[in-house]
């Protein structure tokens, strides 16, 4: 997997934990509980896959968040 493609991958799902992060105080602030499991889920779904790729194809020599 090319280095540059890595990045962006890392770079879309920085931007969405940040998006989903701030949604989920939203969320909070109105008391919908089922938008904040939605969105604990997706928080959950994106670490995970975030943990996935730097297991098993980032470089070393280079930091991605």
């Amino acid at each position: 997997m090319a280095n540059q493609f890595l990045a962006e991958i890392h770079e879309y799902i920085s931007r969405q934990i940040e998006t989903d992060l701030k949604e989920r105080a939203t969320a909070r602030g109105r008391g919908d509980e089922n938008r904040l499991s939605f969105l604990d889920g997706r928080l959950s779904e994106l670490k995970l896959i975030r943990t996935y790729l730097s297991d098993h194809f980032d470089l070393n020599t280079q930091k991605y968040y």
